[in-house]
């Protein structure tokens, strides 16, 4: 797996509690048996009351259903899981968009005991595609304005240029009448 065998335990830990992104475990019964910092302040929780406890325990039911269906087809399935958008709320009611990575974890004989949680937070990703979302929305409606706008002064001119050419003929017109040809 390309680890040396020298790095103490404490390493792997000290690792895994600073990586910027959120990381949890779970073991077969759906609980938390481990997760970071960065878990612990998305959530909302601190370490010490999710550790052993399940997702019904902080988050609304629905999540928490949600949570548990991706849950139990990794350990159905063994394979990895990736959820490209899920919701969670926090315990301060935020509302976070989420992008997770449920990895199996086999111990030597090849059994999954734990799932691996690794959570990119699309939160802002997503405000952002809904603001571009929005502004080309307006963008259209003022691109289809100004091309109505367009077309009625296209159409306008060529009523004047009609009028024009109607004011010329009948003076060319009126011309002939009051001075015909052979007088």
């Amino acid at each position: 797996m390309g680890w040396s065998a020298d790095l103490p335990p404490s390493f792997l830990k000290a690792v895994i509690e600073h990586v910027a992104h959120p990381i949890f475990v779970k073991d077969r019964k759906f609980r938390f048996v481990l997760v970071n910092r960065a878990f612990c302040e998305m959530v909302g929780y601190p370490r010490d009351e999710m550790l052993g406890r399940s997702d019904y325990d902080f988050f609304p039911a629905e999540q928490a259903d949600f949570f548990r269906k991706k849950d139990m087809e990794m350990f159905g399935e063994g394979a990895t899981v990736t959820i490209e958008e899920e919701p969670l709320t926090n315990r301060e009611g935020e509302h976070h968009v989420l992008a997770t990575t449920k990895v199996p974890y086999r111990d030597e004989s090849g059994e999954v005991t734990h799932l691996v949680g690794i959570i990119h937070d699309i939160t802002r990703l997503k405000a952002f595609e809904e603001e571009l979302r929005r502004a080309n929305d307006e963008l259209e409606q003022r691109v289809l304005a100004r091309t109505a706008e367009l077309e009625e002064a296209q159409l306008r001119l060529i009523r004047k240029d009609r009028l024009e050419v109607l004011g010329q003929l009948a003076g060319g017109v009126a011309h002939q009448v009051r001075n015909p040809l052979g007088a």
